[in-house]
Order: C-alpha cells, then structure tokens, then sequence
C-alpha cells in the first residue's frame, strides 16, 4: 500500500487480506489529477510514491499523464513518461494519437516517449526530427530555469 492509496485498518488487527490491499480509488479521476499534480513537487519521496500510484491504476492514468507531458515543469514532464513508459502497451495506442495533436511539447515528448518504450525506431519517419526537437526542448527547458534562478 502507498501513501496514496492505503487505508488505515483500525477495525481489524492482523494482516491485511488480498483485497484490502488492491488500491481503492473511490474518485478515480480525482486521484489521478492529484497525483499528476503531485508531480511537480519537489520530493523525491512524494514524487516517487504519485508515479507508483499512477503506474497502479494504468490505463486510465494515461490520458493525465500524456497532458502532463505538456507541463512547464521539466521534473512533471520526466516524470510523466517515466510513468507511461512503465505502464507499457496500455499507454502506446494514446501515444500515437498524441503525436498528432497541437501541442509540440506534447508531441516531442509522445515521440520521446515511445522511442524509450522501444516502439519508435531509428529509421521511421519522423525519428530523426523528434531526436532534434527533443533535445532542443531539454535545452530551452535547462535556459528557462537558469534565467529564472538568474532573476531572483
């Protein structure tokens, strides 16, 4: 059980049943956004119980955690693909359909993503440009943070 999802038994002493340890998310969507949300904290600890959580429940975090992909924060974007690339073959099919939408982060990342899960290979069209472009958003993302520690 995590932080997240754990229930606390007062009830019943001894050890927990099979069924008391599944998560039970009663507000799925609710959860999920906050523990995407959750991903731009800055602990390490927080942070790596919110990606286990959403590796949990899986296929129904994948669509959060694809719009997270869009996130200003670098560490909620890496984190964000980690998690998906975890949840698997759940999260290729809403990938792909990612790589077509308005947002180019969003499709960098989609792009970067599914090259870590070993679905986009050297040599398909488009993987040579998403390399370029991925590196390119990590710089501009490092400038931003170095201008932003600059001005304080």
């Amino acid at each position: 059980m995590t932080y997240y999802t754990g229930a606390v038994r007062k009830d019943k002493p001894g050890p927990a049943t099979e069924e008391e340890t599944k998560p039970a998310f009663k507000n799925v969507p609710r959860t999920i956004r906050l523990l995407v949300a959750s991903l731009r904290i800055e602990s390490s600890w927080m942070n790596m119980q919110a990606v286990a959580d959403l590796i949990d429940i899986g296929a129904p975090a994948v669509p959060y955690l694809i719009k997270a992909l869009g996130d200003e924060h670098p560490q909620a974007w890496r984190l964000a693909s980690a998690a998906l690339v975890k949840i698997g073959p759940e999260a290729v099919q809403p990938l792909v359909e990612a790589l077509q939408g308005e947002n180019e982060q969003v499709r960098l990342l989609a792009a970067a993503t599914l090259h870590k899960m070993d679905v986009l290979q050297q040599g398909d069209p488009g993987w040579q440009r998403m390399i370029y472009e991925y590196a390119r958003l990590v710089h501009w993302q490092r400038a931003t943070q170095k201008r932003a520690i600059d001005q304080r």
